[in-house]
């Protein structure tokens, strides 16, 4: 179980199974690395791909690989970019989350 984060208040909500999974992914998709005070080693480096090169989805899924190596349930399944978000399609015992990041 975890604390549920909600961006419009402050409450003490918690959240667990799938949405606990899915609330991990995120937070460790999204987040910049390094940029964590209290765990520098937190986030990825999604940010910094250029989704203009041919080579785009290869490097996300590097860095998410990276971002996810804690989680070693956590397998990445797809990746897209449109817009400028990037969705990212993960599996994590055998359900399939698909977390969007906006570049």
């Amino acid at each position: 179980m975890d604390t549920a984060l909600n961006m419009q208040d402050i409450s003490r909500d918690t959240v667990s199974g799938n949405d606990e999974i899915q609330q991990k992914l995120y937070i460790l998709l999204s987040a910049r690395h390094g940029r964590f005070l209290y765990d520098r080693e937190l986030g990825s480096d999604i940010f910094s791909v250029d989704v203009s090169q041919p080579d785009y989805t290869d490097k996300i899924e590097a860095c998410a690989r990276k971002a996810l190596s804690d989680m070693p349930d956590a397998e990445i399944v797809g990746v897209e970019a449109d817009n400028g978000d990037i969705c990212i399609g993960v599996e994590v015992n055998s359900e399939i989350y698909e977390i969007t990041i906006r570049q």
